[in-house]
Parts: structure tokens; sequence; C-alpha cells
């Protein structure tokens, strides 16, 4: 009999927990509205309950949208398992969990504050790479930094000869590019092609994607095997810049098809709270879960 009324209590209590007593019943209600009515918004439910103040701020006062703020997350968080986990069909079929993802909006629209916020772990992460690496390789010779393992979690500007021969090999786990304007990327690919046409690196790109196996064959019979490439791109994009995207064939090989768009088509620039500061403990509660997955898991 103890043992029932215990468990009534600790329903009582959880479900006093899940309800939101200072919340006018007009907002919820709107709430509600919203997301039956739309078809495109992002369901930010989806992500666990801790990192609901977080993400609650970033749109209430920050004035993001749901849509960038859904894809900054599944891509800071993809890139954190890396290629720790798959999904598997069969027990052979692999499916690994990148995500390459573009914001599509007007200048100012919150798509750098957004970057910040989904990445922001991940940069500090890189920060201390970095200041580690400095120290390091300071009295190194040249050929001896070429040797030294350069830990790498988030990198902005790499040829694909360097993506290949010096990021991937040195971080198996995977790695991501970042690009506050991700035209950069798609414009950069195969720069010395006659033409400007897609050669080999969308090729590779592609089979990055997929985290088929890379095979790089230089002179002296040096060979460079990455059985498990990862590498996710997030950046954004405007309007006018987004039908680049979908040229010199992109759309017939299927490339572009790769990326997931979010698109915010609100045309006005963004109005965040000046008064406002995120919490110290809504931030931390996100870097906890970004470390989790990143060092648990390898």
């Amino acid at each position: 009999m103890s043992s029932s009324i215990h468990s009534l209590l600790e329903d009582d209590k959880r479900s006093k927990k899940s309800q939101l007593p200072a919340e006018e019943t007009a907002a919820m209600e709107g709430e509600l509205k919203l997301r039956e009515e739309s078809h495109v918004i992002f369901p930010l439910e989806i992500f666990h309950p801790a990192l609901r103040p977080l993400i609650n701020s970033m749109v209430t006062e920050y004035d993001i949208d749901r849509g960038f703020i859904g894809l900054g997350f599944l891509s800071a968080l993809s890139t954190a398992i890396g290629t720790a986990f798959c999904v598997s069909t069969n027990g052979k079929n692999k499916i690994y969990l990148s995500i390459w993802g573009c914001m599509v909006g007007m200048t100012s629209s919150g798509k750098s504050l957004n970057l910040n916020c989904c990445y922001g772990p991940h940069f500090l992460r890189q920060t201390a790479l970095d200041v580690e690496w400095r120290e390091k390789t300071l009295m190194q010779s040249e050929q001896k930094v070429s040797e030294t393992h350069m830990p790498t979690v988030v990198f902005m500007d790499a040829h694909m000869s360097t993506l290949i021969r010096t990021v991937m090999p040195d971080n198996p786990k995977g790695v991501a590019k970042i690009q506050d304007e991700l035209e950069e990327w798609i414009n950069g690919m195969d720069p010395n092609s006659k033409g400007g046409k897609d050669g080999t690196d969308m090729q590779v790109w592609l089979k990055i994607w997929n985290s088929s196996p890379l095979y790089l064959l230089r002179s002296g019979k040096q060979k460079t095997f990455i059985p498990r490439p990862f590498v996710n791109n997030f950046g954004g994009t405007q309007f006018e810049v987004l039908p680049s995207f979908f040229a010199k064939k992109r759309d017939v090989t299927g490339f572009v098809f790769r990326l997931l768009f979010a698109v915010d088509y609100r045309e006005e620039v963004i109005s965040p709270n000046p008064f406002f500061t995120m919490p110290a403990e809504y931030e931390q509660t996100y870097q906890n879960l970004i470390d989790l997955l990143y060092d648990k898991f390898s």
C-alpha cells in the first residue's frame, strides 16, 4: 500500500514539473496554434528537455529562426558523435550520421549568431587544441611539425588535398568545416579546373558524405587511406546566392540534395533583446552534452 502511495506522489511531482504555471494561457494557446497551422516549423521539442531553456532563449530573446536553431543543433551534435555511431539495416550497409546544413536568409537574419550558439562548445574545444598545438610545436623543426598529430574539431579553410592528407588522417572520428558563407565551399571546389567546372572535388565530397573509403596515391608510392571519412559542412547563404548551389549539374549529380536547408522567410533583420545575457547554466548544460558525446564515444 505504501509503495502505491509513494508511486502516486512521484507521479504528481513529475506532473507538476512538466507544467508551466507561470505561462499565460494565451501564450500557450498561441504556441499550440502555431504548431498546428504551420507545416514548415521545426519541431524543437524533439531535443532533450534539459536544453529547452537554452533553445527557448535563442527563439524569444535572440529572435533566431527555429529552423536555423534545429539544423544547427543537429549539425553540432552530429559532429560530436562523428563515426562513433551508425545506422545499419543488415549489419553490413552502414550509414553514418553526417549532416551538411545550410541556413538561408537575408543579411542580418541571425545566421552567424546561431552558428556561434550551436557550435560554441566545439569552438571552445578547438581553441584549447590550438593552444596546445602551438605549445607542442613551438620549438620543433618543420619536418617534426609535419609528423606531429594535429587534433581538429572544426576548421575553416582547407583544399581537398590538405583535408585528405593532413586533417582527416589525424582525426578519424571526424571534423566539421564551418563557413559563415557556404558559397565559399561550393565555389572553392577544383580551383584550378578549366572553365570553372566541378571535377574530382565534388566526387570526393560525395564519397565523404557517404563515409566511403578514400585512397590517395602520391609520387614515391605514398598512399593515404581513410576507411571512414567524416566531414560535416555547416554555414549560411542569402536567397540571391542560392541558385548557384544548383549550377554545374550539381542537381543532376545529386550533390546539392545532400544539403539540408533551413529557410527563414522573414523579410526583416532579427531584433535580439539587447538587455539579455544568456545564463551560464543554460550554455553549460549544452557544453556538457557535447563533451559527453565527443569524449565518451569514439
